[in-house]
């Protein structure tokens, strides 16, 4: 995770939107040879042409277009903590001409440890009860990802991109909970992921692009353990796939006197079918812990934008965004305003003011409409009533000497979840 002053900062690679997850573009950066890399945009305030929004990184590769180039990197290593894992990758880009190709794969094999530790003090009755307890989680896994590229200069300023990413994951895991409560908690899961984008830049301003992406893990658990009188003998099947398919549209036009015109806009439509099946142990479902959603979601926006460089040392830039979430509960439009003001007083000292808002979205497991019992003590209960929340960010910084910052920042989130 990539933080500054305290937020998250989005990456992205070329100023491309991907459905892929925030993850997967930090495995693509890592894969990728260091002579590709040209520079990095910092953005407090991500423009809306970028389809991001809040604190990005927009990592801009080299451009070998018209040349002969061949270049590739193998990578390998050992990780050691408590256990260890080892992981091998190797990369090669190709450029002939019009035509550039790379591709990438990458072979993870090891076991991971983590734990994590109860204390508590619960009313009950007039009185206080104390638990306590420490699970113990021991991860065995291999993983496999890989991916191919693909981008030809039909012109100067016109170019199409292809690409596809996969993933394959096999992982167990043991949860052993001791103390209060005991349990056993077994599982194995599998991680399937498709992802292909595709893009085209017009040399009139025009960039579109389209992006899919398949994500399914299928998972088997059972759970044996013990708390007081309360015995938890549980077996529990689920299943997730998430399937998203994303649509950009970006114009940009060159106005009198310096200034740039941005609009354009997006489309976004997701089905998630997923399931949960929980049994006892004489192979009854437990009705509050399992349930089985299939919703389609659909996210559609339209914003404009300008910017404009003031010689050396000023730049602005300021976008408004109507964005439209339309899900199975909830139908609402909503506004969001970016702004990014820089002035670079001399070569060692810059002070940047920003303002960004944006949507922050549930994750699809926590709306399931079901209780996840991850102990015979821990229980995760779903809420298909959370919605997304609104995010406001204004930030100032002062950077002194090319080494210092000082930033003073203020957050609002009026619909927290």
């Amino acid at each position: 995770t990539v933080m500054f002053s305290g937020q998250a900062v989005t990456l992205i690679i070329n100023g491309k939107p991907t459905t892929l997850s925030a993850d997967k573009v930090v495995e693509r950066l890592k894969q990728m040879p260091a002579a590709m890399l040209a520079k990095a945009e910092v953005m407090p305030a991500a423009p809306a042409k970028y389809h991001v929004r809040g604190m990005a990184i927009n990592i801009v590769t080299k451009d070998f277009m018209g040349t002969d180039q061949l270049s590739s990197q193998l990578t390998g290593g050992w990780r050691q903590h408590k256990y260890g894992t080892g992981y091998a990758s190797g990369s090669i880009v190709y450029n002939h001409g019009k035509l550039g190709i790379d591709a990438s794969y990458m072979f993870t094999d090891g076991t991971g440890y983590g734990q994590v530790e109860h204390e508590a003090n619960h009313p009950l009755n007039g009185q206080r009860v104390p638990y306590n307890d420490k699970t113990r989680n021991r991860s065995d896994g291999i993983d496999h990802e890989y991916r191919i590229g693909m981008d030809y200069a039909i012109s100067e300023d016109h170019r199409i991109s292809l690409a596809y990413t996969g993933q394959w994951n096999s992982t167990r895991s043991t949860n052993t909970t001791t103390g209060t409560a005991q349990s056993a908690q077994h599982s194995r899961q599998h991680t399937y992921l498709h992802n292909a984008d595709a893009s085209y830049s017009a040399p009139f301003g025009l960039h579109l692009g389209v992006s899919y992406t398949n994500y399914q893990e299928p998972r088997t658990q059972n759970l044996d353990g013990t708390l007081n009188d309360i015995s938890r003998n549980l077996s529990v099947n689920s299943h997730q796939k998430v399937s998203k398919w994303l649509f950009t549209a970006d114009q940009s036009h060159a106005l009198p006197k310096g200034w740039e015109l941005n609009y354009g806009g997006k489309a976004q439509f997701t089905n998630n079918n997923s399931y949960q099946t929980t049994l006892n142990d004489i192979g009854l479902p437990l009705s509050d812990a399992t349930s089985h959603v299939d919703y389609d979601e659909r996210i559609v926006n339209g914003y404009v934008g300008l910017n404009k460089h003031f010689g050396k040392s000023l730049s602005l830039d300021a976008s408004v965004t109507a964005e439209q979430y339309h899900a199975t509960k909830w139908n609402e439009w909503r506004i969001y305003p970016q702004f990014n003001a820089m002035w670079n007083i001399n070569a060692q000292n810059m002070i940047n003011l920003s303002f960004s808002s944006e949507a922050v979205y549930p994750s699809y497991w926590s709306t399931m409409s079901s209780i996840y019992y991850a102990s015979a003590y821990s229980e995760i209960w779903g809420n298909p009533d959370l919605k997304p929340m609104s995010k406001y960010d204004i930030n100032l910084m002062w950077q002194l000497n090319r080494i210092s910052s000082f930033t003073a920042f203020a957050m609002l989130e009026p619909d927290y979840f």
